[in-house]
């Protein structure tokens, strides 16, 4: 070629796509100087053949016999072996929070540098898993949650109805009467329960009500009230009545149903 060797390879790749481009992807594939074609039966084959061989000669490239196949049922391809790189999304988490100047950040901060430039799916859930299991932050970083005070041990009541729990048992089948829970209230000192047909649905003035009209008017007004922390009771309705009746509140350790059993 006048120019040398720069840009032999694809001139003559850009060549052989020109001359062969009637039979390509019909029944030729060429790449550089090797053409493989492909057909359904032995007579098909031959035309394609010929037909290859008029467009080489006519445009004055010749084939080598020696070099060649013919009538082949298979075709093997050399393989070329070399290193297995990982995933582009993993070198990208790697990248973004691995290395020394990324700074380990958190799985918000790694997601929106990595999204000013990139994309795919499930990013966040890939962020957040690189980041949750990155052993370098698992060891580094300290927690921000507030450490655990004392265990608060529960008063010993001396006298009936004077601690008392309460809970709900939900998820039960409707009554004839369309209740679908059951209001739990247990006395701490002689473990004497009541259990209050009621509602899932069931607001905090509703709770209210049943509580005094099954508890306070039976057996008087607890001192100390146990319970779990339901939005029933944190919210600012049942703490001003508790204030009013003068029962300290006290709410269960969070997952830990034992505590507001009364068992």
């Amino acid at each position: 070629m006048p120019f040398g060797l720069t840009n032999a390879p694809a001139t003559f790749q850009a060549e052989m796509n020109h001359i062969l481009r009637p039979l390509l992807d019909e029944c030729v594939v060429v790449y550089l100087d090797d053409i493989l074609a492909y057909s359904r039966d032995m007579q098909q084959h031959v035309e394609h053949l010929r037909r290859v061989f008029e467009i080489l000669r006519r445009e004055r490239f010749y084939v080598k016999i020696s070099k060649s196949d013919f009538a082949l049922e298979k075709v093997q391809i050399n393989e070329n072996l070399g290193t297995k790189l990982p995933s582009f999304a993993q070198l990208l988490l790697e990248e973004y929070h691995d290395v020394l100047y990324a700074g380990h950040f958190g799985s918000n901060k790694t997601q929106t540098g990595i999204a000013k430039h990139y994309f795919w799916p499930h990013l966040a859930e890939d962020v957040q898993k690189s980041v949750t299991s990155c052993d370098t932050c698992q060891r580094m970083k300290s927690s921000k949650q507030k450490k655990a005070g004392l265990l608060q041990p529960l008063f010993v009541p001396e006298q009936p109805w004077q601690v008392v729990s309460l809970d709900f048992i939900t998820g039960l089948p409707p009554t004839t009467s369309d209740h679908d829970a059951i209001l739990v209230v247990i006395d701490k000192f002689s473990k004497m329960g009541h259990f209050i047909p009621t509602h899932m649905t069931a607001r905090t003035e509703e709770t209210a009500q049943l509580f005094v009209r099954y508890i306070i008017s039976q057996h008087g007004i607890p001192t100390t009230l146990i319970s779990d922390r339901d939005p029933k009771f944190t919210c600012k309705f049942w703490k001003e009545l508790m204030s009013l009746l003068r029962t300290k509140l006290a709410m269960s350790s969070a997952y830990h149903p034992q505590t507001d059993s009364g068992w």
